[in-house]
């Protein structure tokens, strides 16, 4: 193709997917999603609704629409729900981005718009998370980081991702909380891709979301064995 006709050539815009998981709160997921339709830069949004039982599920079926799909997710892990709404999104289109969130968030102006700016904007940035800390950032607007929340890094609450970096990546669902992002980070690198803190787009993690940990002894105890896996597939935390 020629210099001429090339520059031409219309830009196939990169659709965004936004996957949110939730068990009950309601209302917190009416606001995410009200914040959503205010800020726009999305294509869909799916709920995967994880056995709500205060008529969360019931409200997105009359809510439902070509861009608001509940989805029935009830029983699954949070990774396995995250694998399920990357399935969905791809199904879609296959060159997309991804954005996963809680719904207990209160997200900054064009949130979403400013994270696929970013994302799209080099090649090997891989996964995005908004500035939920109000950290001063670096002159390029983006601060990379190898770590997850509990280093100030990828915040799973709230990220962006390219969907195309599925076709050999996944989240691991044997995993029960914290270490599956850490060994989704670990493999991003692995993989030649960079992941980025990204200034411009802003959000609040509320806390006390549907999704949110509560740390019986149980819990405890599944998060030692995730820690203990993580430390058996790449020899750190």
């Amino acid at each position: 193709m020629s210099g001429e006709l090339a520059s031409r050539a219309p830009v196939v815009p990169v659709p965004t997917y936004v996957v949110i998981p939730v068990k009950n709160r309601l209302d917190l997921t009416r606001s995410l999603l009200a914040q959503l339709a205010a800020g726009g830069g999305y294509d869909t949004v799916f709920v995967l609704d994880n056995g709500s039982s205060d008529g969360t599920k019931e409200w997105l079926q009359v809510q439902r629409s070509p861009r608001l799909e509940p989805v029935d997710a009830e029983g699954l892990g949070i990774y396995d729900m995250w694998n399920l709404g990357v399935r969905l999104a791809r199904a879609r289109r296959r060159v997309c981005n991804i954005a996963i969130l809680n719904n207990d968030l209160s997200l900054g102006p064009g949130c979403l718009i400013r994270l696929a700016a970013t994302l799209r904007n080099q090649c090997d940035l891989w996964v995005v998370s908004p500035n939920y800390d109000r950290r001063p950032m670096p002159a390029s607007g983006v601060e990379y980081v190898r770590v997850t929340y509990k280093g100030r890094g990828l915040a799973g609450f709230a990220f962006m991702v390219r969907g195309e970096i599925f076709d050999g990546l996944s989240f691991d669902g044997a995993f029960t909380w914290w270490y599956g992002e850490d060994d989704f980070i670990a493999r991003v690198h692995a993989g030649g891709g960079r992941i980025g803190i990204v200034g411009a787009a802003s959000v609040e993690h509320l806390g006390g979301g549907s999704q949110t940990v509560r740390y019986t002894p149980d819990l405890l105890a599944a998060i030692e064995r995730d820690r203990r896996r993580m430390w058996r597939k790449w020899g750190h935390l």
